[in-house]
């Protein structure tokens, strides 16, 4: 039998796992914090760890994984401590929406439409109770 070797010493870090996108900054309760974009090799075990197949349990551990695969080292301490404080409120539905804003800005995709954000615009004058004037066509 033949065994096939392989290696990815012919390649660097930076054409190996090549990030997508920018890192993003967040202020979270007062901290700034810089979420580093994912590489390839992350988005798929993410991608895969959140299958159908996948149990509720390892959808959240793959979620809180993906988390801090993005985070510095202090960063990573930061959350885990806010985690495990009884008394912080911070938890997985904070992740999850931490997690979609970051998806939105590496995707430049927002699942929100522009006018979700924004209040509607008032005139800054009277309306015109006037009728339309109508041009005139010429033959």
């Amino acid at each position: 039998m033949t065994i096939k070797s392989f290696t990815t010493s012919g390649k660097s870090v930076e054409q190996n796992e090549a990030p997508i996108g920018q890192p993003v900054k967040v202020d979270m309760d007062g901290r700034e914090v810089i979420f580093l974009p994912p590489t390839t090799g992350q988005w798929a075990v993410t991608m895969a760890g959140g299958s159908d197949t996948s149990s509720p349990a390892d959808m959240v551990a793959t979620q809180i994984n993906f988390f801090f695969s993005m985070l510095e080292a202090d960063d990573v301490s930061y959350f885990k401590h806010r985690l495990f404080d009884r008394e912080d409120p911070f938890d997985v539905d904070n992740i999850a929406e931490i997690i979609e804003h970051l998806l939105e800005e590496w995707s430049a995709r927002p699942t929100k439409q522009p006018s979700d954000f924004l209040p509607s615009q008032r005139s800054a004058g009277k309306r015109s109770t006037a009728a339309r004037q109508h041009m005139a066509s010429t033959p």
